[in-house]
Formats: C-alpha cells, sequence, structure tokens
C-alpha cells in the first residue's frame, strides 16, 4: 500500500519487528487485533544488530537462540489460527525492516517503544528520522503510555488525524478519514495556521479541494476541525486534545520538517508517540 487512495482499507500483510520484551508483546497484541479485523498474514522479526569491530553489546541473543525464540511465537500465533511467519534478520535496524517491508509488500509495520534502550533508541534518534523520511509502508506506533488493547478486534472509536492542511497531506488525510468511516469512528482533524501570515478559510478551501481528487463526495465539515494557532508545545497540546477526545488513534505524517512544508517541525512526531494514551499510525504522504 504505498498510497493511501484506495476505496477500502486492507492491511493484508503486518511486519511486527521484535526485541522480544512486553512492549514488543504490547505491539503483536495490537498486531493480532488488526489481523483478525483484517484477516492479515503477521510476518514477525528480529534484527541482531552486530557490534562493530572491537566493541560489543550486552544481553545480545545469539542468532540461533533469537530464531528459535522468534519462531516458538509464530508457532503459537498459527496455532491460534493466524497465518504467521519468522524471519531472523541481520544488520541495521532500519535497512532490514525497511527492505523486508518492500519486499514482502507489507501494509503496515506495527512496532512498540519502551525506556532508552531497543526500539526507543531506534525510534528516538537519527533513524527513526530515516525510517520516517524513507518509508513508505504506514507505521503504527505504540508508546509506551499507549493502553493495552483491550478488544479481540481492532475496532477505533475516535480517531484523530493532525497536519497542517498544506494540500500534500490530502491523502494522508484521506486515509484517516477512510479508517474512520470503515469504523463508524469519530473523525477530528487537528490542523495548525498561523493567522498573522495565512488565511484559514482559504486555507482550509484548497486543503478540500485536494482531498476531493481522494475522496470527490468528502467535505471537511467545520465540526471536526481543531484548529491550533499557536507552534508552541504543540505536540502535548495533540496529545491533550486526543485524551479529551477519548481518542484510540492518532494519524500523523511522516518526516518532521518545518511549518512550511508537508509535515510537522522535528520533535512534535517523537512527543506524541511517547505521551499519547494510544497508538500512533505515521504515514508518508
Amino acid at each position: 500500500m504505498n498510497t493511501p487512495t484506495l476505496a477500502t482499507i486492507a492491511f493484508a500483510k503486518i511486519v511486527v519487528p521484535s526485541d522480544f520484551t512486553d512492549t514488543s508483546k504490547k505491539a503483536l497484541d495490537y498486531a493480532k487485533a488488526i489481523g483478525r479485523r483484517y484477516n492479515s498474514e503477521i510476518i514477525l522479526t528480529h534484527v541482531l544488530v552486530l557490534a562493530p569491530k572491537g566493541e560489543w553489546f550486552d544481553e545480545v541473543p545469539a542468532p540461533q537462540m533469537m530464531s528459535e525464540q522468534l519462531e516458538e511465537i509464530s508457532a503459537e500465533l498459527r496455532s491460534e489460527g493466524f497465518r504467521s511467519r519468522a524471519v531472523s534478520l541481520t544488520g541495521s535496524v532500519e535497512h532490514e525492516i525497511l527492505f523486508l517491508a518492500e519486499r514482502e509488500h507489507i501494509d503496515l509495520i506495527v512496532v512498540g517503544t519502551h525506556g532508552k534502550a531497543g526500539w526507543e533508541r531506534f525510534l528516538s534518534g537519527s533513524d527513526a528520522e530515516d525510517l520516517y523520511r524513507n518509508s513508505s509502508r504506514p507505521m503504527l506506533v505504540i508508546g509506551q503510555l499507549a493502553n493495552p488493547i483491550a478488544i479481540e478486534y481492532w475496532h477505533p472509536r475516535s480517531i484523530m488525524c493532525a497536519i497542517t492542511l498544506n494540500p500534500n497531506e490530502s491523502s494522508l488525510a484521506s486515509f484517516a478519514y477512510t479508517l474512520a468511516e470503515e469504523h463508524d469512528a469519530t473523525f477530528t482533524l487537528v490542523h495548525l495556521v498561523h493567522p498573522a501570515v495565512e488565511d484559514p478559510e482559504e486555507k482550509l478551501l484548497h486543503f478540500q479541494q485536494a482531498m476531493h481528487m481522494f475522496l470527490p463526495n468528502m467535505k471537511v465539515p467545520h465540526h471536526v476541525l481543531k484548529t491550533l494557532t499557536s507552534s508552541d508545545s504543540l505536540g502535548p497540546i495533540i496529545v491533550e486534545l486526543a485524551k479529551e477526545h477519548n481518542s484510540d488513534l492518532i494519524v500523523m505524517g511522516a518526516n518532521p520538517a518545518t511549518f512550511m512544508t508537508t509535515h510537522f517541525r522535528h520533535g512534535i512526531s517523537s512527543c506524541v508517540i511517547h505521551e499519547a494514551p494510544c497508538p500512533v499510525l505515521i504515514l508518508h504522504h
């Protein structure tokens, strides 16, 4: 699924990177719920990161142990009725996951974050920026504060989409809106404007015209819009709005940049991911 323009959304293949922690298990639980909803194949993977010559990493499992552990989890999934495979990889986390996603035509990557090791280190540093910039696949990120999924079949009830109303983000918003329609979920569009330099009504009009290419019959109603006029502490504001709306999914753009581009500035996505009470779906426009 390279471009979110489909009339219906299908997550036929899901990749779940694992580091065998409770955080990874929480991400897998989300993947299982999504898999039940979409009859998805779940591909489990672990990337063994080799230490540079002359250095070593503590607590790195042996490749055979890693493969056996991964296969055990995959076998358990198959016993529950899922189509599942285990794929053990060695190398750079970012490169190997992106390559796997492209090779397998993956529809969704589901990852968990925790602490200052493992996926937290992966998602908070430059590797995360590169992944957002380079991945053409949707990525569902389960932050440390995200509530564990409590239902067997994934069914979001309240979806929030955070954008800047740049027309280039219309495909992202269309994807989020279509997802909300399919799940009969409430839809809230959070956007940033600069009243001193922008006309909010004109900006919304241009954005609606761009969305018309993806959803000809859809017009963004004003009651679903939340306008933010300050860039200060934008991440925490989005998180607080998600709490107020009881959102169980936040959709945001990839490749954080400046407000004058199609995405949020550096740090906003990371803040939302790590503070939100729900998963964050990162999309590449």
